[in-house]
């Protein structure tokens, strides 16, 4: 299966990354986001055509991760070629011990 995860690099800067072999590859022109807490919630926007129908046509196999946790589809905000996200929280021992995360 196919997976494209999101990495934090210098600079907060957001890039896709796989290693996957597609016969119909989907192309991502951009992702973007804001900045974000721990506490998650803001909204993650990944501009391909055809993401959002194939995120709705069978969500438990077609999803996007962010660090491991599932970016949940926000239906109102997708279109055909843009697929909105809300992000997850985000634990770790940092956001864990102060702001109680998990």
């Amino acid at each position: 299966m196919p997976i494209v995860s999101f990495e934090h690099q210098a600079g907060y800067a957001i890039k896709a990354v796989g290693n996957a072999s597609l016969a119909n590859p989907m192309v991502i022109s951009t992702v973007t986001s804001r900045s974000c807490s721990f506490a998650g919630g803001c909204d993650l926007e990944i501009n391909a055509d055809g993401l959002t129908t194939m995120l709705k046509q069978d969500p438990s196999k077609n999803f996007v991760k962010v660090c491991g946790e599932k970016c949940e589809i926000n239906t109102n905000s997708s279109t055909g070629s843009k697929a909105v996200c809300t992000l997850p929280k985000i634990s770790t021992v940092y956001s864990n011990q102060n702001f109680g995360v998990a």
